[in-house]
């Protein structure tokens, strides 16, 4: 075969995939040193020798190693001190997605639920597949009994951390155009930590939306950084094209929450769970005669009677600290360790603000075209 004709063998796969469940680890772990070494590469200058190679080509496939591909132009020299941690926590992050699970349960798949019956203690449970790729954020794994399904799930786990690392490095690069025009001076500023309790507590909430229907996905890198959004949640009838925008806080207590949340301008167009927020709604809900999403039933979910909307806060607050520190495995992660009154009153809770929300972005949008940037137009074109 021809070097043309390799080149575009290769460009043709746009993710790498395994043919054997027991693969996925190590290869993850080579993807992640085939980047490690394409960084170093582009920090010595010799990145266009590195890409040459066609295994890493094969490894990477046409999606991340054409990333790198457009990184041969761009300048290392004032760039690699900020660049390095960036990558570094994107990769983290694709670690967390593959790592060896600390527990497994035996899985069989049902055509006519498009789930996995996956029994625990005694009962049944049904898991889809978004629900078992996450699960491995947790370190639960699915395991199919059959054996396609199993290389199924694998590549599916592989493919969609791919995909999320491929957009992160995409953003990084974005990120790294704009410091060098002068558009982000405060780029050593920039940090994130993908194993703080914040993000544990974005994966717990996007867990408990996605229960009954995939609804949550985690927002891109960008939009987390720079547009305060940490999900983003579609509902049938909701007139927002990626989403509304969630902001996600694990803060119990009403001054620390009104601090972290004040300075945010247009407010009203972003959905802001935190346990305040919940709190607040309940009591909103009391006052007017009405229903909560959790019912009656989320009184029981309480050691005691909160005397007030601050107790309650620090209750709710409790509730899911405890969910995220618990060392119990479940095929479904940590979410069960959330009541159920208390994850009807998040899902409900959301759902309802993002309608509100979707209708006062575009009062907004209307009342005022262009009062709310985008991150990705304040920035210079890659070139």
């Amino acid at each position: 075969m021809s070097d043309s004709q390799m080149q575009m063998s290769t460009d043709e796969i746009p993710w790498p995939s395994v043919h054997d469940p027991k693969e996925l680890g190590a290869m993850g772990d080579r993807i992640v040193l085939a980047i490690e070494e394409l960084e170093e590469c582009w920090r010595r200058q010799c990145l266009e020798r590195a890409l040459g190679c066609t295994d890493n080509r094969m490894l990477l496939g046409s999606q991340l190693a054409g990333l790198y591909d457009r990184l041969t132009v761009q300048p290392s020299e004032q760039l690699s001190r900020f660049r390095k941690e960036w990558i570094q926590n994107t990769l983290d992050e694709f670690r967390s997605a593959w790592v060896e699970p600390t527990a497994s349960f035996r899985a069989v798949w049902s055509d006519s639920t498009h789930a996995y019956r996956v029994a625990n203690n005694g009962t049944e449970i049904s898991v889809r597949n978004d629900q078992a790729r996450q699960a491995r954020i947790w370190r639960v794994g699915i395991e199919p009994d059959d054996f396609r399904q199993a290389v199924h799930l694998a590549n599916s786990v592989l493919h969609a951390s791919l995909y999320r690392l491929a957009a992160d490095i995409r953003c990084i690069g974005r990120m790294c155009v704009a410091y060098e025009s002068g558009y982000l001076p405060n780029a050593d500023q920039i940090h994130w930590n993908v194993h703080s309790r914040g993000i544990a507590f974005e994966r717990l909430i996007a867990d408990i939306l996605n229960e009954e229907e995939f609804c949550a996905t985690r927002a891109s890198l960008g939009e987390d950084l720079f547009e305060w959004t940490d999900l983003r949640v579609k509902y049938p009838g909701l007139p927002r094209k990626y989403g509304a925008r969630v902001q996600v806080k694990l803060i119990g207590d009403e001054c620390l929450e009104s601090q972290q949340t004040a300075h945010r301008r247009n407010q009203e167009i972003y959905v802001i769970l935190t346990p305040v927020r919940l709190a607040q709604y309940i009591e909103q809900c009391l006052e007017a005669g009405a229903q909560t999403w959790g019912g009656d039933d989320i009184w029981a979910c309480f050691p005691g009677q909160p005397a007030d909307t601050s107790e309650l806060a620090h209750a709710l607050s409790k509730v899911f600290e405890r969910a995220i520190e618990s060392n119990e495995s479940h095929p479904l992660g940590p979410m069960l360790k959330v009541p159920s009154p208390v994850r009807r009153l998040v899902q409900g809770f959301v759902r309802t603000a993002a309608f509100s929300a979707a209708e006062r972005m575009r009062a907004l949008v209307n009342e005022r075209p262009g009062a709310i940037p985008r991150w990705r137009s304040r920035f210079p074109k890659r070139r």
